[in-house]
């Protein structure tokens, strides 16, 4: 599938990288094709599961722009990157919505976040330290 994309539109994600569209062809999501204008990116999706979505609904947009605004909550700063915004938002959304607890497995979780396991220690003394968690453990089971 090919898509004629905003430049500015990953910038309006706040993803620390001098150029993320490199990032993403890096990452295999996407081939940037020919040029488009100054204003933006033809890219080509590689998301083979992508094709057999169905067309986002009012639900899909509500939870992604529920999403956005969790990622980027005045609280997290302007300084939190782009791990820390997707392991506090996957915290948010596995949490218990009664108590605020919840368990995640680290193999799952970092593969939502797009990182490696060993890396998320590191991310969540950080969501600590900035008060946008109150504690983590890891269980041996």
């Amino acid at each position: 599938m090919r898509a004629r994309l905003p430049k500015g539109l990953l910038c309006s994600l706040r993803l620390d990288t001098p150029d993320p569209w490199r990032g993403l062809e890096h990452a295999r999501w996407l081939r940037i094709g020919a040029a488009g204008t100054a204003n933006e990116v033809v890219a080509e999706l590689l998301d083979a599961a992508l094709l057999s979505q169905a067309p986002a609904g009012p639900g899909r947009a509500q939870a992604a722009d529920w999403a956005l605004r969790a990622a980027t909550a005045p609280t997290a700063g302007a300084t939190v990157g782009p791990l820390l915004q997707l392991t506090s938002l996957y915290l948010t959304a596995n949490a218990d919505p009664d108590t605020g607890t919840g368990l995640a497995e680290p193999d799952q979780m970092a593969r939502a976040c797009g990182t490696h396991p060993a890396h998320l220690p590191d991310a969540l003394d950080q969501l600590t330290a900035r008060g946008l968690l109150s504690s983590w453990h890891a269980c041996r089971d």
